[in-house]
């Protein structure tokens, strides 16, 4: 069974797409924590196979929601 799907190369404007290992560094958590936040759908993610890929723009939206204001 054959997929027909068309190749499109990356350009430079296509957003990096991120490892569960990669946000949970840039949040300062472990990745547990990441995992969490994927299970509960608190953070946007893609699945390709098994391999779970989330955008910057995603992980900029899930910051945003969690900042609050200390004054």
């Amino acid at each position: 069974m054959s997929l027909n799907i068309p190749f499109i190369a990356p350009s430079n404007t296509d957003p990096v797409l991120l490892t569960k290992k990669q946000v949970a560094r840039q949040l300062a958590v472990c990745p547990r924590t990441v995992d969490n936040l994927l299970k509960a759908k608190t953070l946007a993610f893609i699945k390709i196979g098994r391999a779970v890929r989330i955008e910057p723009s995603a992980v900029a939206a899930l910051k945003a929601a969690y900042r609050t204001n200390a004054f």
